[in-house]
């Protein structure tokens, strides 16, 4: 049976709406899978395209709207990844236009620009005979986009076609390949793309792109040059913070008095009160570190200090290789404690480990952070790493250890956080030299406090 056959069938046989979307899904990604039926890269992808946008919108007509949103992501992701693997472009247009509709009629007008967006770029890399379709009409008609901003579009677009052009055979696989980059170098207009997007701010995250992901971390970790191993990190980071809700970004600005110079500024500039305002604020800042090394104290506190000089109350430090101090950062994670715990001041770190997860459909960004503001504020489950602390702190010496568990300390986390002087006057007989001896030996270093 042919793909339209089977996804007929399977709208007549099938009644319950969970096992209709699933049967669908399965259909589709069979049938546009290398080597299949209507394989995107194959003679016969127009067919394919037509099925799955007819899937979608026999959902949609049955009030699943979720589940139509989740097969057309779905599909996005698998031509992306197939795009990565086989270095050739794939056309996606056509899902990114109907990912618009669908948020149009859902009411989220800032996703749906995003995607309208996402729909021309790809139209423009795919060479488009009338120099965009849907995309472009809609960008125009629905959400005002005039045709200077529309024309600044299409020029990052084929800067991007260009650059693919000039790897030789064409190498899709490319960070300039995508879609996502187009949009991200075009939110990186100051005088364009940036106040569209804030006035267009979405209620929800938007989802990662696992393809065009990989390829930006691809460009991280094969950077050469100190500069282009910043501007990879800072790339990545950029596009990680654009998918937050209502989250404009500005990088590299220098200060008034040139004292010092911000990686990325982000702002949120949603115009209603949300969630992600409230736990971040509506300004922040982040630092990206991509070295070999950890991060040592001296360039974390520097970084707390800068968020005390602009106000912000909350940071992010992009470490390719995390923070120092062994393998819990004890030295730097105390320093970052003590601030929280003096000001407010909350700073989270994003290494190599949390971006691999992200790659892996591990979570999401948003999620990611607000559970490491959580683990900083409130601490983190019982019995979570629990045993390789006291692991840890048994290697200190018999001796100590034995110390230790008689003055109540249990946990690395809670001897690196401990003051000396406060542990003194709480527990009986253990004196401040003896407290500021086995902070010492556990890697802690005792910061004095930040003017």
């Amino acid at each position: 049976m042919s793909l339209k056959a089977d996804i007929h069938k399977a709208i007549e046989e099938e009644a319950e709406p969970m096992y209709l979307f699933y049967r669908l899904r399965d259909l589709i990604r069979k049938a546009c899978s290398k080597g299949g039926e209507c394989d995107p890269l194959g003679p016969n992808e127009l067919e394919g395209r037509y099925q799955y946008m007819h899937a979608a919108k026999i959902l949609e007509s049955k009030g699943l709207l979720a589940a139509s949103e989740a097969l057309l992501l779905e599909l996005w992701n698998d031509f992306g990844l197939r795009q990565l693997e086989e270095k050739s472009w794939v056309y996606r247009a056509g899902i990114g236009i109907m990912l618009t509709e669908l948020y149009l009629r859902w009411g989220d007008k800032g996703a749906a620009f995003r995607w309208a967006l996402h729909t021309q770029a790809d139209d423009i890399l795919g060479e488009h005979e009338a120099g965009g379709g849907l995309g472009k009409q809609y960008l125009s008609t629905i959400f005002g986009m005039s045709e200077s901003t529309l024309e600044e579009l299409d020029r990052i677009a084929t800067e991007c076609l260009k650059e693919v052009r000039q790897t030789g055979s064409g190498d899709w696989s490319k960070p300039a390949g995508f879609a996502e980059e187009v949009v991200r170098r075009f939110a990186l207009s100051e005088d364009t793309g940036m106040h569209l997007l804030a006035e267009a701010a979405s209620f929800r995250e938007f989802p990662l792109s696992p393809a065009y992901f990989q390829a930006l971390l691809e460009c991280v970790h094969l950077a050469g040059t100190p500069r282009e191993k910043g501007d990879a990190l800072e790339d990545l980071a950029f596009y990680l913070l654009a998918l937050l809700p209502g989250c404009v970004s500005r990088r590299n600005l220098l200060d008034e008095d040139l004292a010092s110079e911000s990686d990325i500024v982000v702002r949120n500039l949603n115009q209603v009160a949300n969630l992600t305002a409230e736990l971040l604020g509506r300004h922040f800042l982040v630092e990206c570190k991509n070295w070999e090394k950890r991060v040592g104290v001296r360039d974390v506190g520097y970084f707390l200090y800068r968020m005390r000089l602009t106000h912000a109350r909350f940071g992010i430090i992009f470490s390719k290789s995390g923070i120092s101090g062994g393998d819990e950062g004890k030295a730097a994670r105390a320093l970052i404690r003590r601030a929280f715990h003096e000001d407010g001041s909350v700073c989270v770190v994003v290494d190599d480990h949390d971006l691999a997860n992200l790659a892996q459909g591990k979570g999401s960004f948003w999620w990611m952070l607000l559970e490491k503001i959580e683990k900083l504020r409130f601490g983190r489950p019982r019995g979570d790493g629990g045993q390789s602390e006291l692991r840890r702190i048994r290697d200190i010496g018999p001796k100590r250890a034995a110390d230790l568990a008689q003055a109540g300390i249990t946990t690395l986390a809670a001897l690196t956080s401990a003051d000396a002087r406060g542990v003194a006057d709480v527990l009986r007989g253990v004196t401040v030299k003896m407290v500021e001896t086995w902070q010492k030996e556990a890697g802690a270093l005792m910061m004095r406090p930040l003017k």
